[in-house]
């Protein structure tokens, strides 16, 4: 597990008082759209770079 996800279900643990598995249900409702816009993001920049010719692309 990355580190801020260790460290965002503590938060949750201590702040809120639930149990481990519920804590970590929330923290990943929390962080589950960035991590899909990320991705999004990473690939509409990069995809298009194996269209490119010369020695960006193939």
């Amino acid at each position: 597990m990355p580190l801020w996800w260790v460290e965002n279900v503590e938060r949750i643990m201590r702040d809120e008082g639930l149990p481990a598995r519920e804590a970590t249900e929330k923290s990943m409702g929390e962080i589950s759209g960035a991590l899909v816009a990320i991705a999004l993001v990473l690939s509409a920049v990069f995809l298009p770079m194996a269209f490119f010719g010369g020695s960006t692309g193939g």
